[in-house]
C-alpha cells in the first residue's frame, strides 16, 4: 500500500458515499433490481447510478423525498 491509498483509506466517508451505501443497502434488503427501485422511488436509473456510487450531489429536498419513498427519515439515509 503506497501513501495515497494509505490517506484514502484514512479518509472520512463524505455524506454522498453513507448516501449511497445506505441507499444501496436499503434496495438488496428489499429484494429490488436497479430498475424496481427506480419505478419505487420515481427516480432515474443514472441517477440512482450516481446516488449508490457516492458521485451524486442531491439537494436537501430531494433527500427528504427518497426518504419518505423509503419510509425513512433524510438523517437515516446520510448517518
Amino acid at each position: 500500500m503506497g501513501v495515497g491509498n494509505y490517506r484514502e483509506s484514512m479518509r472520512p466517508a463524505t455524506s454522498a458515499a453513507r448516501l449511497g451505501r445506505n441507499v444501496h443497502r436499503w434496495r438488496l434488503q428489499h429484494c429490488m433490481t436497479k430498475a424496481e427501485f427506480c419505478n419505487y422511488a420515481i427516480v432515474s436509473r443514472p441517477f440512482l447510478d450516481a446516488i449508490e456510487s457516492g458521485r451524486s450531489n442531491i439537494t436537501l429536498d430531494y433527500l427528504a423525498y427518497i426518504a419518505r419513498s423509503l419510509g425513512m427519515e433524510p438523517w437515516e439515509l446520510i448517518r
